[in-house]
């Protein structure tokens, strides 16, 4: 439009133009995951998605799809959703890890958003890729039993029990255990998932040393690698002790078996032997009729091992009062030390018996042997001896015309003798009856009580 200065009507002209827009539609998504390691099956990852509009033109119908998760999706605004340019969506959802993500050590999924423009414009779409990394934590345990809990003898058995577990979040390969005792377990699996355990056997034979030793003490080790090749080990330690049983047993014999005088040689044998599953140091015998010496094999004062025994002799030499005694009745203790406690003792006893043989002789003397009248004194000596080889007791003489004879002795050993005298007056009587024949009677009684032992001697003296 112009004026012209005349105050003419304003002339006009007009002039058109069109400025075609530049639609660009756009969309862009990106997605986070939290946490961003793992460490085992089962765990919740949680993926946060933001799609947005990154264009110029209006997206309708906006949505993604996850290559794994499958929903739900908790987004805002709801998908799909309408987004003008420059909005966004933000969604989440969750995954929970496998044994298989584990046992590959990562996890990759991808997002691909897209949406509608307006128009027949070409539908954008952007994809969001994420990958999360395993937190390695391979372990292995082991525990080990024994069946029985103790033992008593070499030879014996102890069964082990090793119990191997993956006590980890990832899978062991080349899986072994190996004893200190034992070397290397015969086991039926080298290859052990997560959470997995397994059983191994093994047998131990118990020797001496163990029995000596008091315990047996032993270490399993078993180990593993990851599949990263990280070694993993664990060890369990097990003690089984020994049930000690200390014994010890003595018997013992004579030879031989009686006796009947003083002076004779009895020879005793001791036999000693450890009953028990321990050695026995420094053994002893003593007897308490024997001082000894002690002649033994192995010597005395040695120590004797389980299940092996000692000899030895001793003599004794009978006395007249082991005669007397009718037997010899002897004890003999035998005393051993095990290494751990207190001493320990048996007993054996013998007895052998003497071959009694009492007997007892007298002889009888008159002085003089005639008479001629009354009133003649007639002495008499009875010599009375121990014939037998005990002792006797209650030695007396007895006259049928004297009455009871006095004797120096009432006891007499064995082979001893004593003289007894007594004197008689003649008497009319004795002369009218021409004689005088008298009974003499001696008896004395042996030791052990038995049955008293006699002798009867007749004398006579003639009247002239």
């Amino acid at each position: 439009t112009g004026h012209p200065p005349d105050g003419l009507h304003p002339v006009t002209d007009e002039a058109d133009d069109a400025v075609i827009g530049v639609r660009h539609p756009a969309i862009e998504i990106t997605k986070v995951a939290r946490p961003r390691n793992y460490t085992a099956a089962g765990q919740a990852i949680t993926y946060t998605y933001t799609v947005t509009n990154t264009g110029n033109v209006t997206l309708y119908h906006v949505h993604f799809t996850d290559s794994t998760i499958k929903g739900p999706f908790s987004c805002t605004p709801h998908m799909p959703a309408t987004l003008e340019p420059g909005d966004s969506m933000t969604c989440t959802a969750t995954y929970t890890t496998t044994q298989e993500d584990v046992d590959r050590g990562h996890f990759q999924n991808s997002a691909t958003a897209t949406g509608t423009p307006p128009y027949d414009l070409k539908h954008p779409s952007d994809t969001a890729v994420e990958e999360i990394f395993r937190l390695d934590r391979p372990a292995i345990a082991i525990a080990k039993t024994s069946l029985p809990h103790q033992y008593n003898a070499p030879g014996q058995l102890l069964h082990y029990t090793y119990t191997v577990r993956n006590t980890g979040n990832v899978t062991l390969h080349d899986v072994t255990v190996v004893d200190s005792r034992l070397g290397k377990i015969d086991c039926p699996k080298t290859t052990l998932a997560r959470g997995e355990k397994m059983i191994c056997t093994a047998t131990l034979t118990v020797n001496q040393d163990d029995i000596n030793e008091g315990s047996v003490t032993n270490i399993a080790t078993a180990t593993g690698l990851s599949p990263s090749g990280v070694p993993v080990r664990d060890e369990a330690h097990l003690t089984v002790f020994a049930d000690f049983t200390a014994a010890i047993d003595i018997t013992k014999s004579a030879s031989p078996q009686q006796y009947d005088a003083p002076g004779q040689k009895i020879t005793y044998t001791y036999t000693v032997r450890n009953l028990g599953n321990v050695p026995l140091a420094d053994v002893t015998i003593t007897d308490n009729k024997i001082p000894g010496p002690f002649e033994c094999v192995p010597a005395m004062h040695s120590t004797l091992a389980p299940r092996t025994s000692m000899t030895c002799t001793a003599t004794l030499t009978t006395t007249q009062q082991d005669v007397d005694n009718a037997s010899i009745a002897n004890t003999a203790t035998v005393t051993g030390h095990p290494e751990n406690g207190m001493a320990i003792t048996d007993t054996a006893q013998e007895t052998i018996f003497a071959v009694l043989a009492p007997d007892i002789e007298m002889t009888e003397s008159a002085s003089p042997l005639t008479y001629s009248g009354p009133d003649q004194k007639i002495s008499y000596r009875f010599t009375v001896t121990n014939a037998g080889n005990v002792t006797l007791h209650g030695v007396t003489v007895a006259d049928s015309e004297l009455g009871t004879i006095a004797c120096p002795k009432t006891t007499l050993a064995p082979s001893a003798s004593m003289t007894c005298t007594a004197t008689h007056v003649t008497t009319a009587s004795d002369v009218t009856d021409q004689s005088i024949a008298d009974t003499a009677t001696a008896t004395g009684r042996p030791p052990d009580g038995g049955q008293a032992k006699s002798l009867t001697t007749k004398e006579t003296v003639k009247f002239v």
